[in-house]
């Protein structure tokens, strides 16, 4: 068995890809939906005239969370585990590389505070921003909630 090969005839192109650090999801040539995990079929459509095309990377962070103990030695803590809205449709599950201040809606250069009513307040670190919308703190990673 080839060390260098991982999953199986179906996943094969995902994980090469990965490997080179771009994430490719299907793309069903017929109607044009795009879907992952991979299949041997169109889940809109039925059809099995499936292209892997190379995702933009871009999408909405619909839940995370920060793993702090260790399960496994290739992984060390800390580290965030999200579920990922990509813009091209599907939901994937993905682990967030984030440096001090990239992680929500912006990246954040100098954190504004939250004065009064409004804005948002990190509950695990105290981080404080003015900005509404913003759901994951910029410098801890953990949920904001409403200040």
């Amino acid at each position: 068995m080839n060390p260098d090969f991982y999953g199986d005839a179906l996943t094969s192109p995902f994980w090469e890809a990965a490997r080179r650090r771009a994430l490719l999801i299907q793309r069903c040539r017929t109607c044009g939906e795009y879907q992952f995990y991979p299949r041997p079929f169109c889940l809109k459509c039925d059809a099995d005239d499936l292209e892997w095309v190379r995702a933009r990377g871009t999408g909405t962070v619909y839940a995370a969370t920060t793993v702090r103990i260790q399960i496994s030695p290739e992984f060390e803590p800390p580290y965030i585990v999200a579920l990922v809205d990509l813009d091209e449709g599907p939901r994937i599950l993905s682990n967030i590389l984030a440096s001090k201040h990239s992680l929500g809606l912006t990246a954040v250069e100098r954190p504004a505070v939250a004065h009064g009513r409004g804005g948002v307040v990190c509950a695990h670190c105290g981080f404080q921003s003015a900005h509404e919308r913003a759901f994951y703190c910029p410098k801890c990673g953990m949920r904001l909630s409403r200040g």
